[in-house]
């Protein structure tokens, strides 16, 4: 017969098996636990790492238009 005392043994085993198992996976779980600061601070810095480069190359192509229509309107003048 099972009782209460094999099962609580059977969770407390169970749990201290899979406690530290494949972190990796809770960023894929359907409620993640991403609580600690490193973690955001990964985040953050793909994020900086990916919005940064394209924010820059759009402002260097915003300059070199405004270079040209700098030297255009003289022309047209």
């Amino acid at each position: 017969m099972i009782t209460r005392s094999k099962l609580v043994d059977q969770l407390r085993g169970y749990q201290i098996r899979y406690q530290n198992k494949c972190p990796a996976l809770i960023l894929f779980s359907p409620k993640p636990h991403i609580t600690s600061w490193h973690y955001w601070l990964s985040i953050m810095a793909i994020w900086l790492g990916i919005l940064l480069p394209i924010r820059l190359r759009s402002c260097r192509q915003a300059l070199v238009k405004k270079r040209e229509r700098k030297f255009l309107l003289p022309l047209s003048m």
